[in-house]
């Protein structure tokens, strides 16, 4: 894994950081009282609750890039669709996509390089044989 972090910079094989992360969306039920003189700004910490959205945070630290996808619910499907986003949309010329990922849960997901050579679709092909259609089947 780390011989894949310290390759040069390759716009045609570029290696993209992955992480995701769901987070709580609060509301606050009181208007903060702004700052006096002397006195700092009053926040009232009652929230009232507004749901979750989740976050997937896509980064190229060498080509000096990132992009967050936000979507209302933290799925597998959700997940594969920002794959495909950051292969179809972000990345449409590149040979291969190499997605790393930190989090356990994600080790097969992890895995995921998608070969994009010439005759096959973007949606074509995934390491280990698996098409991203079938994938998004599973899921």
């Amino acid at each position: 894994m780390l011989e894949v972090y310290a390759r040069p910079f390759d716009p045609e094989c570029p290696v993209v950081c992955l992480d995701e992360q769901s987070k709580q969306l609060i509301d606050e039920t009181r208007s903060p009282l702004p700052a006096e003189p002397g006195q700092p700004a009053k926040v009232d910490y009652e929230y009232q609750r507004r749901g979750t959205c989740n976050l997937l945070m896509m980064c190229q630290p060498l080509g000096g890039w990132r992009h967050v996808q936000v979507t209302d619910h933290r799925t597998r499907k959700d997940w594969a669709e920002g794959i495909r986003d950051l292969v179809d949309v972000h990345f449409p010329s590149a040979r291969k996509v190499y997605p790393r990922g930190r989090q356990p849960e994600h080790s097969r997901r992890r895995k995921l390089v998608r070969s994009l050579s010439a005759g096959r679709s973007a949606a074509d092909s995934v390491a280990g044989g698996i098409s991203l259609g079938a994938q998004a089947r599973e899921l």
